[in-house]
């Protein structure tokens, strides 16, 4: 199943085997991952991005955990459909893909804006 990506909303397009998927890192595929990894967000965004600047640094096991989370908001899939997804659609645009999905999910602050939003008074 195949959906149209919308950066607006932190999704991104990924072609693979003829077929494109939608990645998105949502709160709930960032703590699906987190649970599945053991591992908090923060040091798993570090070692994606050090695999960018470092192909030594690459690790099959989490580009395939990151893109199976990165997959779960608009697809069905498991470890091994998220590993055929890789191998398909290749490491290196694998990796671009879900690191820009990370970079959609955490956008700049925008200048002037308050870093909390008041409470609401009730």
């Amino acid at each position: 199943m195949s959906t149209m990506a919308n950066p607006h909303r932190g999704q991104v397009p990924l072609t693979a085997g003829g077929v494109t998927y939608t990645l998105s890192m949502s709160i709930n595929a960032m703590c699906a991952l987190e649970a599945h990894l053991g591992r908090p967000m923060g040091a798993v965004m570090t070692d994606l991005l050090a695999m960018h600047g470092d192909p030594s640094l690459m690790s099959l096991t989490l580009l395939r955990a990151v893109l199976w989370a990165a997959l779960r908001d608009h697809h069905t899939v498991d470890e091994a459909k998220a590993g055929d997804v890789l191998g398909e659609a290749g490491l290196p645009a694998a990796l671009a893909g879900v690191t820009q999905a990370f970079t959609l999910a955490f956008p700049p602050k925008k200048a002037g804006a308050d870093a909390r939003p008041p409470l609401a008074a009730g």
